[in-house]
């Protein structure tokens, strides 16, 4: 075995034994035998890069299990600062960055899987929304966890912005309006002729109008005028024996067998009503009648055909009020009294009638808000049931609601000679009740532009309460719809523009129960000098627009043009001019009088006459 000489030892041998030691790692030239040096015999990390001439390690000393690891295929990249990987890279786990951005291209690809997809995460490393594409079809699909109380959003800004589009398992909501050039909506049984109608929680149904079938319309048209029946004149003294108000009880010594007829009887005629019993499930306790969608009542309205000479209306009073009947004579309706009859009384109340000989009358009666019981009549007279009359909706403001016709103070007002009452005068029509005083387009009799009620539960214009009793009573069945003012509006509605927009979408609330309702629009009243520019000549441009624009409209009557208004002035009742308003406006200083309503009711009633409407609903 070769070792190294022993010191003091081995003498005369030395040189055989070194050169035999050497020769084991040394070839003869001095050089370091082939595979002496192995990794077995380096201590680790014994070299370092300072122990090793450059380049004196080349590939073929290494190890092959080395330098097949020197010469596979790179499967991973390590990046330093702005560098860039080049060519088409695989990854076959996750990629984990903070932030990841496409920069320097239109689109990013997803490919590989049936449906590749953009998901987040949840602190679980649970999938909670994800975008999925579908390659074959193309379609893109938004997945999201409803059971966590998920939705889809569209906002109007990446952090806080307004949610315009809110969809989930409920419903998809729109913050905005949504406008499209049309709209189709195929669920639930949609036909010809059907309208989509609302239930009270908001949810639409195709249903069929309540007025019936629905009217094809030939096209052909009729002036309004052609259907006019005025009421003219005033009956002949000659022909009435009494008219008067009888307090507390009838006076029954005028009849030889008295009798009555209950509010509610089939013999009278209220197209245009909404009786309502005062005590629920008792008729004998009377009834007011209620129209126009508010808590208190509005005029009564109602006819009958008398044979017979006498009768008296049965009725309880609370302080003043007024009346007024119209008769007919010769074939001709007719004031009975040149105006409402008065009276100031809080009690049960009989206004009583007889007439000079006995006779086949037609009666039509107008009350204001009061509590009617019976028509007192002989035992042996006949009441029947008049035939219906062409009738016409009226809503609006104030100058249309008969709790703003009398007007206290006045030198002559009445409750019952307001603008309907004119109209009702030059026309014959039955008329539908629906203005309330203080309301607008807008305006909900608070001042304030709102769709909440407010006092006595009064509405704007085109509220659901005043549509719902417009569709009740006059779907089908109206000939035509006047909308009247306002000054109330004024700034609430924000401009022409958005006057226009309110207008129409009344005008379609219209539309969606029945087309063939002909729509009539009025200006603001012209209180004061109706200037160009104001507040309510802009009011008036926009809802001229919108009854031009709307096709069930067909006119406007523009009181409120300021170069030429249906008055001029400033001067009241109260506050007396030389000027025209003075003898028209009464002592509030506001609403007109006797002959300001009277004015206002006969020129719409003359502006309306040559209009036209279909000629299918000339003959209802």
């Amino acid at each position: 075995m070769a070792r190294l000489p022993q010191p003091g030892g081995d003498e005369g041998e030395w040189g055989e034994i070194l050169n035999d030691y050497l020769s084991q790692t040394l070839k003869s030239d001095g050089t370091i035998k082939d595979n002496v040096v192995t990794n077995a015999a380096l201590a680790p990390d014994s070299v370092s890069t300072a122990s090793i001439v450059d380049n004196a390690i080349a590939e073929p000393q290494l190890s092959a299990p080395v330098r097949a690891k020197l010469n596979a295929s790179a499967n991973a990249v390590l990046l330093t600062s702005n560098q860039t990987i080049e060519g088409v890279k695989t990854f076959t786990d996750i990629v984990l960055a903070p932030t990841y951005r496409a920069a320097g291209t239109n689109h990013m690809q997803m490919g590989g899987g049936e449906y590749p997809s953009v998901g987040t995460l949840n602190s679980s490393n649970v999938i909670t929304s994800q975008m999925i594409s579908d390659p074959v079809s193309g379609s893109i699909f938004f997945d999201y966890s409803e059971n966590l109380g998920g939705s889809f959003y569209i906002r109007n800004n990446p952090v806080d912005g307004a949610h315009l589009l809110r969809v989930n398992e409920s419903a998809a909501t729109f913050a905005i309006n949504v406008v499209a050039p049309s709209l189709r909506i195929t669920g639930g049984t949609p036909e010809q002729g059907k309208v989509l109608t609302s239930d009270a929680t908001g949810n639409a149904t195709w249903q069929a109008p309540t007025g019936g079938e629905s009217t094809q319309f030939s096209g052909d048209m009729i002036k309004l005028k052609e259907l006019y029946q005025p009421i003219v004149g005033v009956l002949p003294e000659s022909e009435l024996l009494q008219d008067e108000y009888i307090h507390d009880n009838v006076d029954v010594g005028n009849y030889t067998a008295i009798s009555g007829t209950l509010w509610n009887s089939p013999r009278f005629n209220t197209q245009s009503q909404s009786f309502v019993s005062n005590i629920p499930g008792n008729p004998a306790g009377g009834c007011t009648n209620k129209t126009n969608g508010r808590d208190v009542g509005s005029c009564f309205d109602f006819e009958f055909e008398l044979t017979g000479d006498k009768f008296a209306i049965h009725m309880q009073t609370f302080g003043y009020f007024d009346t007024q009947i119209y008769v007919e004579h010769e074939g001709q309706m007719m004031k009975i009294q040149s105006y409402p009859l008065a009276d100031d009384y809080s009690g049960m109340n009989f206004r009583s009638i007889r007439f000079a000989r006995y006779a086949t009358r037609r009666i039509r009666i107008v009350m204001p808000f009061i509590y009617f019981f019976q028509i007192v009549h002989e035992a042996n007279a006949v009441l029947r049931k008049t035939p219906d009359r062409p009738m016409i909706a009226v809503t609006g403001d104030s100058y249309v609601d008969a709790s703003g016709a009398y007007n206290q103070g006045s030198a002559r007002s009445y409750a019952t000679a307001g603008t309907v009452d004119a109209i009702i005068e030059a026309t014959g029509f039955a008329v539908l009740r629906l203005g309330q005083g203080g309301t607008g387009y807008f305006n909900n009799a608070t001042g304030a532009a709102s769709d909440t009620p407010g006092p006595v539960n009064s509405t704007r214009f085109f509220s659901s309460q005043r549509v719902a009793t417009l569709s009740e009573v006059g779907a089908g069945s109206l000939v035509a719809l006047v909308v009247n003012g306002t000054i109330n509006d004024g700034e609430l509605s924000g401009g022409t523009a958005l006057m226009k927009a309110r207008a129409l979408e009344g005008f379609q609330a219209v539309n969606a129960f029945d087309a063939g309702i002909s729509i009539v629009a009025i200006s603001p009243e012209p209180i004061n000098n109706p200037a160009a520019g104001n507040v309510h000549d802009l009011n008036r441009l926009g809802v001229m627009e919108a009854i031009d624009e709307h096709p069930q409209g067909i006119g406007f009557i523009d009181f409120y043009n300021p170069s030429d208004p249906l008055w001029t002035g400033t001067g009241t009742e109260a506050s007396p001019q030389n000027d025209q308003q003075t003898q028209l406006v009464g002592f509030d200083t506001i609403h007109a009088n006797w002959a300001g309503y009277k004015l206002y009711g006969q020129r719409i009633a003359a502006e309306m006459s040559e209009m036209k409407i279909p000629i299918e609903r000339a003959w209802l």
